[in-house]
């Protein structure tokens, strides 16, 4: 008999590996059970640290709380008859209390994700006092928890992995559990899923096209295109994407391809959502060979003249003569014509070379005495428009012109004391937004050096505009 209940201490006793913060020297209760004994009164439990014992102590029940610091210690549990005497005992088992990490969540990547049909979500977190044994969990807005794996921990860089088929739209709360028990949320950073949408192709307006042409504006209508949605054109394995993709609405695209020396034959259209959802539309486009007798030119836009107007002032930098302080009032006039030039219109991403002319007046109030400079400028400017996306483009600008000074007293319409004509040099550059009705909004800043009969002038001039392409 006594022999089968040390057997069975030996086989069913459990011990468990408790830990203390490592920023505490407080104890931590500690616990450990295992399965009664019928028909004993108790069990005396004897935890020792070498040879010497850190507890002795009786208990009814079939566990103990207790409360040790940090390190290695041996356990025994002896079964104690109603006379409180011991009729079995286990050998000595090793019992080892670790110390406690306190996880805090610093941040995680990404904060917006799309959900998908399958695969998994992962986050790329920085999190003090992680470890390899720590539970992750994704907590919704009503309290569900998703729980996710540790891929990998390299100092505070840890990745963490969640099912996407587990997970539905909303916003999410990251936690973490150490096995100590010890945890963390990141209250102050959510992530949001959005929803699965996978796009749909419906219709494609134009589907023969040609060899070395250049196609504008091809609608391709279908449903749940989201904004963002990335576009292939695609023929046994080989695959190209449209110069140009806007956006109109959740049903309607505008592509713009460039065909040049690809193969002849029979092409297919691929959509996909930034969630990782796609659509495919086989046989999309029919390419034909280049007819041979033909010289195909390539011609740039239609829609190469733009009219700007809109306010500017004057920000000496530098003059010849004392200092001014800029005079809040002024106006400026662009005209711009882009540059027939295949070289550069038809490249992905790049706009043509161009030409503007720009008329601009400004004033400066002179500190040293009471005058007022006025300058009306005209000159010609050479430019080049880069694309970046969704309308916007970046344009920097050189060139030279000529100014009429007029000094006048006290105030800009003051009696007149001096006239000049100068030589002026220019730079400068500016951002550009078109709508889809051709409108443009646009402001920057222009830097320009005059030269008159009797001083310079180094000014700085930013500026702000509104107008249309033709």
């Amino acid at each position: 008999m006594r022999d089968k209940i040390k057997s069975l201490l030996l086989l069913l006793f459990l011990a468990a590996v408790s830990v203390l913060p490592a920023q505490e020297s407080a104890l931590i209760e500690q616990f450990i059970s295992w399965q009664a004994i019928e028909g004993a009164w108790g069990y005396e439990v004897i935890i020792r640290s070498g040879e010497e014992e850190v507890i002795r102590t009786q208990v009814e029940e079939a566990e103990f709380t207790f409360s040790l610091l940090p390190g290695e210690y041996e356990i025994q549990i002896a079964v104690l008859n109603k006379f409180k005497k011991t009729v079995s005992a286990t050998d000595w088992k090793p019992l080892v209390i670790l110390e406690a990490l306190q996880p805090v969540i610093r941040d995680f990547t990404p904060k917006e994700v799309y959900l998908s049909s399958s695969g998994d979500l992962v986050l790329h977190a920085r999190i003090y006092q992680a470890v390899e044994d720590s539970s992750i969990f994704l907590l919704d807005e009503e309290g569900n928890e998703t729980e996710g794996r540790v891929i990998s921990i390299n100092g505070e860089d840890v990745q963490l992995s969640f099912d996407m088929a587990g997970l539905a739209p909303g916003t999410y709360t990251l936690r973490i559990l150490n096995p100590s028990g010890l945890e963390d949320s990141a209250e102050a950073s959510a992530l949001t899923l959005y929803p699965i949408i996978k796009p749909e192709i419906k219709d494609v307006s134009l589907r023969e096209i040609q060899q070395q042409q250049v196609y504008n504006d091809i609608e391709v209508r279908g449903k749940n295109f989201v904004e963002g949605i990335e576009v292939k054109v695609t023929r046994q394995g080989q695959e190209f994407t449209p110069y140009k993709v806007e956006w109109q609405s959740e049903e309607l695209l505008l592509i713009s391809l460039i065909t040049g020396d690809r193969p002849p034959g029979r092409y297919s259209l691929e959509l996909t959502n930034p969630s990782g959802e796609s659509d495919l539309k086989k046989n999309a486009f029919f390419m034909e060979e280049a007819p041979h007798m033909v010289e195909v030119r390539e011609t740039p836009p239609h829609n190469t003249f733009s009219l700007l107007g809109g306010y500017t002032f004057a920000v000496n930098i530098d003059q010849s003569h004392g200092e001014s302080d800029p005079i809040p009032l002024g106006f400026l006039l662009k005209a711009r014509h882009e540059l027939v030039n295949s070289r550069f219109w038809k490249a992905p991403g790049l706009r043509p070379l161009g030409v503007e002319l720009a008329v601009s007046s400004s004033h400066l109030d002179y500190r040293n005495a009471p005058f007022v400079y006025s300058q009306l400028f005209a000159g010609f400017f050479m430019y080049y428009q880069v694309q970046l996306t969704k309308g916007w483009s970046l344009l920097p600008r050189l060139g030279m012109g000529t100014t009429l000074l007029r000094v006048t007293e006290e105030k800009i319409y003051g009696d007149m004391i001096q006239g000049d004509t100068g030589l002026s040099f220019g730079l400068g550059g500016s951002l550009q937004k078109e709508m889809h009705s051709g409108l443009l909004l646009e402001g920057g800043m222009d830097f320009r050096f005059t030269t008159y009969t009797g001083g310079n002038f180094f000014s700085a001039y930013p500026w702000l505009a509104g107008g249309f392409r033709f």
